[in-house]
């Protein structure tokens, strides 16, 4: 009996990178694999939107750094993540090429939103790929549950309910929100 063995499609980050607006739209590449991505919800949209706005208003007062919303970046040779909301120091902005779709710089700070269909294996896949290439701090938000997971280097872990402040003191100095107020 001969049995056939379906091939996977690979592409580069480059390849990626040329795809439509439309058909990249809706994918992440992870070591050269097309992965869908869950359209956001109004509540993702909400919490996305809040997030991006308390940190900008920070940072108007203490400038640093810049926060983008589902800005690409290319993790590794054949890995490139859409995280939700992403803060850059200046000295890594200054390293940006603006032309580019796909930036070849980390973000210091990444927060990944939970959609319902997201599993656990692919949010930790996540964390650790951002973390692998430098990121150091990753937050976790969990609509449902209302809590905050913040991961940084070392494996170290938060979890910020709803009674704590979302921080990170090694990246965002002084920089605190309720975790309630994502969830308003």
């Amino acid at each position: 009996m001969i049995e056939t063995v379906a091939t996977k499609t690979l592409l580069t980050v480059e390849q990626f990178e040329q795809l439509s607006e439309e058909e990249s739209r809706r994918y992440e590449l992870v070591h050269g694999e097309l992965i869908e991505v869950s359209c956001p919800t109004f509540q993702h949209n909400r919490i996305r939107g809040k997030l991006e706005t308390r940190l900008n208003v920070f940072l108007a007062a203490h400038p640093g750094g810049e926060v983008v919303a589902e800005q690409e970046f290319r993790l590794d040779e054949g890995t490139v993540r859409r995280p939700d909301v992403a803060f850059l120091r200046a000295e890594v902005l200054s390293r940006i090429d603006p032309s580019k779709s796909i930036l070849d710089v980390m973000p210091d700070l990444v927060a990944e939103i939970v959609s319902p269909n997201d599993t656990a294996e692919q949010l930790m896949r996540k964390v650790d790929q951002f973390i692998a290439a430098g990121c150091q701090c990753v937050w976790v938000i969990y609509p449902a549950e209302r809590k905050v997971l913040a991961y940084e280097p070392n494996d170290q872990v938060r979890v910020l309910g709803v009674g704590k402040n979302l921080d990170a003191p090694n990246v965002l100095a002084g920089f605190s929100l309720p975790v309630s107020e994502l969830f308003e």
